[in-house]
């Protein structure tokens, strides 16, 4: 009924659990990133996961949400975009049109649904930058999956 494409760069990972379903879009999973265990990610329009983009356990991203009652069928649907560095905390849900800065972390059992800019730490129903984080030099070296 559609097409989906994959893309895995060099050294991305996937742990065990973790479920991707892609239909008529593509999803991106940028090198050195990581996907945690039990996370999900349904891809109805692109979602793009950055170079070495963290995301824990139990994280939902949806690039979609169902109709109303009487149509379930009739999707809603935004592009996703976690840029480069950025590290998103376990049980987040990132909905349709979330877009998460470079560098930037997104607390554990967040939910975003709008733009986080980058280089911050953002948290809760919906995420709200709660500071700015230091920047770095570079990324980080000797990561392990």
């Amino acid at each position: 009924e559609g097409t989906g494409r994959v893309i895995l760069h060099p050294h991305a990972a996937l742990e065990r659990g973790a479920r991707i379903v892609v239909r008529d879009a593509v999803f991106t999973l940028g090198e050195e990133a990581y996907i945690g265990a039990d996370a999900t990610v349904v891809a109805y329009a692109d979602v793009t996961l950055g170079r070495r983009v963290l995301v824990a356990e139990r994280v939902s991203i949806h690039s979609e949400d169902h109709g109303p009652v009487w149509n379930r069928h009739l999707y809603c649907v935004a592009p996703v975009d976690i840029q480069d560095d950025a590290w998103i905390c376990a049980g987040t849900v990132l909905a349709k049109g979330a877009v998460v800065g470079a560098g930037s972390t997104v607390g554990a059992n967040s939910f975003v649904n709008g733009v986080i800019p980058p280089a911050v730490l953002a948290a809760g129903s919906p995420a709200r930058v709660i500071h700015a984080l230091p920047q770095r030099l570079g990324p980080l070296r000797g990561r392990r999956h």
